[in-house]
């Protein structure tokens, strides 16, 4: 395969992103609407390479110890990371993997809503997520890219955004990640490079653990975030009313996203032959 044909295609501003969850969470967001943002160390409960640095990686060769601590560091304390699900139609998979129960939702935006909205004041990465396996060290494309080449972050791209932030094991490319990244500082390399940092990576070298930093809400405006909204196929057709109810007050003073059902439930019209013969006539 090519190098042309491994590197994702550029983004657009109006590539469509998804995002699944329970209702409890989607009420959340609506009430408070701040849009929670973890750090890396939240998903190694699902994905236990995730955050990994590569076995091959030459780093990893010269002193595997320190590139685990480092790893480690990096997920628990660095970067904060909102992961979306890059569709144009609601995705059975997805519903099965991120709505726990009966009761779900699910909303989409853009690429550009989300550059809107977390870029205010800070360095915003975002790109699709590059799927390898873990043995499997190249440095991955230049995710970042944007409409014309334009970068969606500063030029100053880490290799070690590319390589572990914007990188996940080959069994999750179903997922189709979007991943955005902020930092708590205003750009990934003031948190990685600054005083503070090095200290704690110099920690690592004598075996301490690192410290583990809580995710953060970013404040949002719901109006610009939610483009469209989706309840789950199992979602009772009386409660959507009362879900509405509730959407309607959250969007206030601004028109408020209709909450639709599934197209999932829509059953397959099947047309009678006859009519198929006369409308080919």
């Amino acid at each position: 395969m090519s190098k042309s044909e491994n590197e994702p295609k550029p983004l657009k501003s109006q590539t469509e992103l998804w995002r699944y969850m329970d209702v409890a969470r989607f009420l959340a967001l609506i009430d408070q609407k701040e849009l929670y943002l973890p750090r890396l160390q939240e998903f190694q409960n699902e994905d236990p390479w995730e955050g990994a640095a590569s076995p091959s990686d030459p780093h990893f060769e010269r002193d595997p110890e320190y590139m685990h601590r480092a790893a480690a560091h990096l997920t628990s304390s660095l970067p904060l990371v909102s992961c979306w699900h890059e569709n144009e139609t609601e995705s059975v998979a997805m519903w099965k993997l991120y709505v726990s129960g009966r009761e779900g939702v699910a909303i989409k935006t853009t690429v550009s809503s989300l550059i809107q909205l977390l870029s205010v004041g800070r360095e915003l990465k975002l790109g699709r997520v590059v799927y390898r396996d873990i043995n499997d060290f190249e440095y991955s494309p230049d995710i970042f890219v944007f409409e014309d080449g334009q970068r969606t972050g500063s030029t100053d791209i880490l290799s070690i955004e590319r390589n572990i932030i914007f990188r996940k094991n080959k069994g999750y490319a179903h997922e189709q990640e979007v991943r955005a990244v902020i930092y708590d500082t205003y750009c990934g390399r003031q948190a990685i490079f600054n005083t503070e940092q090095l200290h704690n990576l110099s920690a690592l070298s004598l075996g301490h653990e690192p410290e583990r930093r809580p995710g953060a809400k970013v404040p949002v405006d719901i109006a610009v975030l939610i483009h469209k909204i989706v309840v789950s196929p199992a979602f009772p057709s009386w409660a959507i009313k009362s879900l509405q109810k509730a959407v309607d007050a959250a969007f206030s003073p601004a028109r408020p996203v209709e909450a639709k059902p599934s197209v999932l439930l829509d059953k397959p019209i099947r047309k009678n032959p006859a009519d198929q013969v006369a409308s080919a006539r």
